[in-house]
């Protein structure tokens, strides 16, 4: 089935609902800030200091997370319905983000615009991969990071992510993701590479292996009582790389192997 993206302005005022397949995705956003809040540490770089471009912003989920932590955000999405609810829940939050109409393939912004461009759940929507990748080579700034997370094309995606979620439980709308359309890492760093990016680290997205956790997690998110040790419970940095994977890449280090640095480790709300 091929990918839909016109069900992202179908949905989107369910976008900050958390009993929605599109409210849920807000649950990803613990482990990839556990994991992103790494990264910026150990480069000696705050979220007050960033200029901040959401790629695929949808209705806000991202773009807020990074305004709530003091970065200057610009999110920019195709749907212009979606941006609507994006700037609507932005003004009763009392954040300030630029939201904008545009697509990755041709990004509105002049070059070198952005510190960091964010681009999560997004890729495996493209239909040109490698024009994205050149426009977000463009826009970002000279050791600029670019921070992403994809879905592996792999038979455990297809298992899970297509047969489970999407066609078995409808746990999200049919049409959401073609399988076809997954990027493996190699696939990916290629890409990067044609556009003189290079991947510096890469580790899973995933569930955590406490059933326990899960349970808990569940239960307080059935209730609405799901907070950021929940959602990490459910969610977060992983060594697992088959099924959702994330990473970080900056401009390519000429003459030099790439090493990959094990980070895919499960991190606290507390550290």
């Amino acid at each position: 089935m091929p990918v839909d993206n016109q069900l992202y302005d179908r949905l989107a005022k369910t976008w900050w609902r958390p009993d929605s397949a599109l409210g849920g995705l807000d649950t990803l956003n613990p482990g990839r800030f556990a994991y992103l809040d790494r990264v910026l540490d150990a480069r000696g770089l705050r979220y007050q200091d960033l200029e901040v471009v959401d790629l695929g912003c949808g209705g806000g989920l991202m773009s807020e997370a990074y305004a709530r932590r003091g970065a200057r955000v610009t999110g920019v999405d195709p749907s212009t319905v979606s941006l609507k609810v994006a700037r609507a829940h932005a003004r009763e939050s009392g954040l300030s983000i630029r939201y904008q109409q545009g697509r990755g393939e041709a990004l509105p912004f002049p070059d070198a615009s952005f510190d960091l461009v964010s681009c999560c759940d997004v890729l495996e929507h493209v239909d040109d991969l490698d024009a994205v990748i050149r426009q977000i080579t463009r826009v970002l700034r000279p050791e600029g990071l670019f921070f992403f997370d994809t879905i592996n094309r792999t038979w455990l995606s297809w298992l899970f992510v297509i047969e489970v979620f999407q066609e078995w439980l409808g746990l999200v709308a049919p049409g959401t993701h073609d399988w076809d359309m997954f990027i493996t890492p190699g696939e990916l760093g290629a890409s990067l590479a044609r556009a003189g990016l290079e991947i510096r680290d890469l580790t899973g997205l995933g569930p955590s292996l406490d059933p326990v956790g899960i349970g808990r997690a569940l239960l307080h998110r059935a209730t609405g009582r799901m907070d950021r040790d929940d959602a990490l419970a459910l969610v977060g940095p992983t060594p697992f790389e088959a099924l959702l994977y994330m990473g970080w890449a900056t401009t390519a280090r000429r003459g030099r192997r790439r090493r990959r640095r094990p980070t895919g480790t499960w991190v606290s709300a507390a550290q």
